[in-house]
């Protein structure tokens, strides 16, 4: 928004019907040609919603890399680190008990609250007993605190009024849902989890967890808990 102040109405915050259409079409198509067993992994940690950052170590899933400039993208791939899945409505392809941690870094806002339910509670299902969830999402509190002139940061500049900023917030690049601490605390320990806690950038209770981007962290909210049960 900062290359482009003078235009209100900012295509980041309505998508086009085209672009709904093809989100859907390919969500479609990836669930048709996507295996129906369950994924055997060595990896130990789980990535959700990676984008292109795809560590080694995990198991990384983002929605379906499909292209209809490309027929070949519709063949099926075999990739020892990558998972195409929808989230939305989709089971993690995992067997319970399959990872010692997941990561997931500003991706949950993109979803309905109830679809975010239902991520954390596969995520709470392919833990391990004494596992990690690291939760990265926008914070709201902070944008309140902006808001109320509590507190200052040179990426708030971007927008042209503090109105602006929740609207960001709330509505831009797909965002379904906004969060602080005690709503993330509250969903997380109905579904299972324990000792939620909240962190800061770089400070992680697994080192392996420890890929959170510099970028986002003046507007993020860090969050960690373990499964110390098997109840869901």
């Amino acid at each position: 928004m900062a290359n482009n102040r003078d235009n209100f109405y900012n295509p980041n915050y309505k998508p086009s019907l085209k672009k709904v259409i093809s989100f859907e079409l390919k969500s479609r198509i990836g669930k048709l040609l996507k295996s129906k067993k369950n994924f055997i992994t060595n990896k130990k940690f789980l990535n959700i919603g990676c984008g292109s950052i795809r560590p080694a170590n995990f198991m990384n899933i983002d929605f379906y890399e499909i292209s209809f400039k490309n027929p070949l993208s519709f063949l099926p791939k075999k990739r020892d680190n990558f998972v195409g899945l929808d989230l939305r409505n989709e089971k993690l392809p995992f067997a319970e008990a399959t990872f010692e941690g997941v990561f997931t870094e500003h991706a949950l806002e993109h979803f309905y609250p109830d679809d975010v339910k239902n991520i954390i509670s596969e995520i709470f299902r392919v833990l391990k007993l004494n596992g990690v969830i690291r939760i990265i999402i926008p914070d709201l509190e902070k944008y309140i605190k902006y808001y109320n002139g509590e507190i200052k940061h040179r990426n708030f500049e971007i927008y042209r009024n503090k109105n602006e900023a929740i609207w960001s917030l709330t509505q831009n690049y797909g965002h379904h849902s906004v969060w602080d601490f005690f709503s993330m605390k509250n969903l997380l320990t109905k579904i299972g989890f324990e000792e939620v806690k909240l962190l800061e950038f770089g400070k992680t209770q697994n080192v392996n967890l420890k890929i959170d981007r510099n970028d986002r962290s003046w507007n993020s909210l860090y969050i960690e808990a373990k499964k110390l049960n098997f109840k869901s």
